[in-house]
């Protein structure tokens, strides 16, 4: 008998190439998502609800589509009937806006989290309750400012920068000790969480909500850490998360990426398909009871500029980026991924480089334009005015906008 895995925010830009990726291997998937506007737009939403609003029974081979939030026990209740595991995926996403909207993240992530773990309690105490195995997306953001070495010191410290070296616009993390400029080290598991944002705090808030659980009733919890996802079908219309997306966006209209600081931050993108492999390897390997967690990357790092000049000469635009010269609340300079324990324990190797991975996704973008679905996927350009509005970028003065 095949397992079924009921994937919530499955029709998310990841739980869609998951939910390929486990049906194709044999797995029965159930997705449950709540088709948020801010990802899927209204009329998608609409589009793939039924005719009430609540469950969409257009199952496509082994893939069945429930319409719902998971912060509702009874939505809970039947997403979780009948399920062997569940890999998490729902979450609202977005550093920037996190900071400015505490509430809707913390009852989203944290709440609906809590929820979702007291009715697989619950389901589990029917007869043929068989729920063992939990997957969650966990993210890097957790971190906060990654490892950093001293070459005067040598040694490897926690990277920390204060708001006073920001007003003066020295990007980069500083030796506690000596002052001298840290160069950055990839960053392994058990580095000392450090959340900068409300987002972070919620991702690490639902993993320990997840071991914890995993502790108490002898089930499996695998978190998956993921670094800077890109790749095809990636929300275009959602100006908050999604880098990569986020660049492509400005391009296609016309308009130059928008970066802070000075372009130089490091960061590890990796391809949405070797996430979905890892995805479906870690829910192979989660069989004995407790909790574990992995990052999730591509062990190879690339600036914020150069990233925007690589996407641009994929689309054959000759558009350059905008560096603002701000500080964004919430943001980190640098987190590079150390992914030995994900290759030893999961055999987790990523496939895709990111000049590969770039050309497709442009590719992608073409035919999205050339079938007419660009023109209301990419997101206006307000994301900054907003966190202006809120106080939260640091400009080159050092006042807030």
């Amino acid at each position: 008998m095949s397992e079924r895995v009921l994937i919530t925010g499955g029709a998310g830009f990841v739980g869609q190439h998951l939910s390929r990726e486990l049906a194709q291997a044999g797995y029965l998937v159930r997705i449950a998502d709540n088709f948020d506007p801010q990802v899927h737009g209204e009329e998608a939403g609409m589009k793939n609800a039924g005719r009430n609003g609540d469950e969409m029974n257009h199952a496509t081979r082994a893939v069945e589509w429930m319409r719902g939030d998971i912060r509702n026990p009874e939505f809970l209740k039947r997403a979780l009937a009948g399920a062997h595991a569940v890999v998490h995926l729902a979450a609202v996403v977005g550093v920037g806006q996190s900071m400015y909207q505490y509430d809707r993240y913390v009852d989203h992530n944290l709440r609906g989290t809590a929820e979702l773990l007291q009715a697989i309690l619950k389901e589990n105490q029917k007869p043929r309750g068989r729920i063992r195995k939990i997957v969650l997306a966990g993210s890097m953001s957790i971190y906060g400012e990654g490892l950093g070495q001293c070459s005067r010191c040598d040694k490897i410290v926690q990277a920390r920068r204060q708001m006073e070296q920001l007003q003066r616009q020295m990007w980069e993390p500083q030796c506690p000790r000596c002052q001298a400029e840290l160069k950055p080290v990839a960053t392994p598991e058990d580095k000392k969480p450090e959340p900068a944002s409300v987002y972070a705090f919620t991702k690490y808030g639902q993993e320990q909500l997840c071991e914890l659980f995993a502790a108490s009733y002898g089930i499996a919890s695998i978190s998956l850490r993921f670094f800077n996802i890109y790749g095809p079908g990636q929300s275009l219309r959602n100006p908050y998360t999604g880098v990569a997306a986020n660049f492509a966006a400005r391009l296609l209209r016309g308009q130059p990426p928008l970066i802070f600081e000075d372009g130089r931050q490091q960061r590890d993108l990796i391809s949405v398909h070797d996430i979905a492999r890892a995805a479906r390897q870690a829910l192979a390997r989660a069989e004995q009871p407790g909790a574990r967690v992995y990052n999730l990357a591509s062990g190879q790092t690339v600036s914020m500029g150069e990233l925007a000049q690589r996407l641009a000469r994929a689309l054959d635009s000759e558009i350059e980026p905008q560096i603002t010269g701000q500080y964004r609340a919430g943001d980190i300079r640098h987190c590079i991924a150390d992914i030995s324990r994900a290759r030893a324990e999961l055999q987790f190797q990523p496939t895709v480089n990111l000049q590969d991975g770039l050309r497709e996704l442009a590719d992608w973008l073409r035919r999205e334009e050339y079938e007419g679905r660009l023109q209301t996927r990419c997101p206006l350009p307000q994301p900054i005015a907003e966190l202006n509005a809120w106080g939260l970028t640091l400009s080159v003065s050092g006042r807030t906008n």
